[in-house]
């Protein structure tokens, strides 16, 4: 099994607990926000030549300030719900909650192996609905971490 690559088809994204049915494409962002300190003036010449003043290349020593995380999902929209499945428009308009637990979940493959999941509490930051001429119904979700996650191996 070394070097095999695991296939997008098995990860999946599970919200308050359960995976969305009919998932289609899933992306987890981790993003490092740096900062640098202001370059100082390089004054290294020698007499009259100020010409030469900016001539040393100086190298910017950037520091971790925050960091975030992301994930956005594709899934169907069915006419029936199963139990726990998250109904988006009716949580975000009719009871104002737009702050769900959120799995990104790798699942183990033979015995020996480990699953990983991915996990915090994130803001629901975009809902689309889509309705194609042709084709099933779906909607895009993005959701935006609440501060840091847990990255969780289970075996």
């Amino acid at each position: 099994m070394a070097n095999e690559r695991i296939e997008g088809k098995v990860i999946g994204v599970k919200i308050a607990d359960e995976f969305l049915r009919c998932q289609a494409d899933a992306t987890l962002n981790i993003t490092i926000n740096t900062e640098a300190d202001e370059e100082c003036k390089d004054l290294d010449y020698t007499g009259d030549n100020v010409a030469g003043a900016s001539g040393n290349l100086i190298w910017e020593d950037s520091s971790v300030s925050t960091a975030a995380w992301t994930i956005d999902l594709n899934a169907g929209m069915f006419y029936d719900s199963i139990v726990g499945e998250v109904d988006f428009v009716d949580e975000v308009v009719n009871k104002d909650n737009v702050v769900f637990s959120v799995q990104f979940v790798i699942p183990s493959k033979g015995e020996g192996t480990s699953a990983r999941y991915f996990e915090g509490d994130a803001v629901l930051t975009s809902l689309s609905l889509n309705a194609p001429t042709t084709g099933k119904a779906t909607q895009d979700l993005s959701f935006t971490g609440k501060g840091k996650p847990t990255w969780t191996k289970v075996p």
